[in-house]
């Protein structure tokens, strides 16, 4: 006979599914593995993957019609310090975001990120509202260039404009509907020796478009489409971004700014010692920010620092 489920165990298991791993549950508890997953199953808990308050990578990628792209996406937001973790269910370990901790990073890495088939609601979690602008943006140059194979005809008609010696990049890609990138790819892939004319870099950028290219860089605008309304070359935007983030000019107007905590403190702490917690939580988050402006992950984890001390007021 099953050892009865006291209420402490079914508030336990209902708190911790989907948040630990099963076997530590069911270490946790004094039960057996099949206990834990039959209890879970009688409390219609669901999924242990699925539950609690993240979602998979595999879900995320579908969300954002790039499952195609799965490992190569996985491996490059990784190294760009995607906040990942990993969940284990039973023998398999599965990476899995918060969705709040997905958008803060997505803000600053727009570059790195395609929109263009992110349907509004596909996320469980609202949308920030920089979402749609990008998504727009994203759309806007989908449709303006082709992501299709290059055609004989395609090829035939690069050339005669390579052997003119007339055309920059810019004026080339326009006529075949490309992108520079895909443009220069091309050229390296064919062989040929022509290339498109040297655009003249010469020609000092007015601070007006410099302001532009960086908002719309911002945005999340690909170089393309800011190059169309700045006048220049989808290169010289690259190498004007370039530029701009080694000297450490390319800081966004407006960042998302972190709380530092209320004043959950004046709760528990005598009010002699108010100012000292002020000026601690306060430190936590320009610490945050500041990490942020930099595009750098803190040194030390300064979220669960905060969050740690903030929770003295339910002990």
């Amino acid at each position: 006979m099953p050892a009865a489920w006291p209420v402490e165990q079914v508030v336990f298991l209902k708190e911790n599914w989907g948040k630990k791993p099963i076997p530590r549950i069911a270490n946790d508890l004094g039960r057996t593995v099949d206990a834990i997953k039959l209890k879970a199953g009688k409390l219609k808990l669901g999924r242990h993957l699925h539950a609690g308050d993240e979602i998979t990578f595999c879900q995320l990628m579908t969300a954002l019609g790039q499952i195609n792209n799965y490992q190569q996406s996985k491996k490059s937001w990784i190294n760009h310090e995607l906040p990942v973790k990993y969940k284990k269910s039973i023998h398999k370990k599965f990476a899995v975001i918060k969705l709040a901790d997905f958008w803060e990073w997505a803000e600053l890495h727009k570059n790195l990120l395609d929109f263009s088939k992110l349907k509004v609601g596909a996320l469980p979690d609202r949308e920030p509202g920089w979402v749609d602008i990008k998504r727009q943006a994203d759309i806007r140059a989908r449709d303006k260039y082709k992501a299709l194979p290059w055609t004989p005809e395609d090829d035939s008609y690069l050339l005669r404009l390579l052997a003119q010696h007339c055309y920059g990049y810019r004026e080339i890609a326009e006529r075949l509907d490309r992108t520079e990138g895909a443009l220069k790819r091309r050229i390296y892939d064919l062989g040929v020796k022509e290339r498109p004319v040297r655009a003249d870099n010469h020609t000092p950028w007015k601070q007006q478009d410099v302001d532009t290219a960086k908002k719309l860089h911002f945005a999340g605008y690909t170089p393309d489409l800011i190059a169309n309304h700045v006048g220049r070359s989808a290169m010289a935007v690259r190498g004007l971004i370039e530029r701009l983030e080694a000297k450490g000019q390319l800081c966004p107007p407006s960042k998302p700014q972190f709380g530092y905590g209320g004043t959950h403190y004046r709760k528990v702490l005598p009010q002699e010692q108010w100012p000292t917690a002020e000026l601690f939580l306060r430190m936590i988050a320009t610490a945050r920010n500041a990490a942020i402006k930099l595009r750098q992950k803190p040194i030390i984890d300064l979220d669960r620092i905060r969050d740690a001390f903030i929770a003295v007021e339910s002990h």
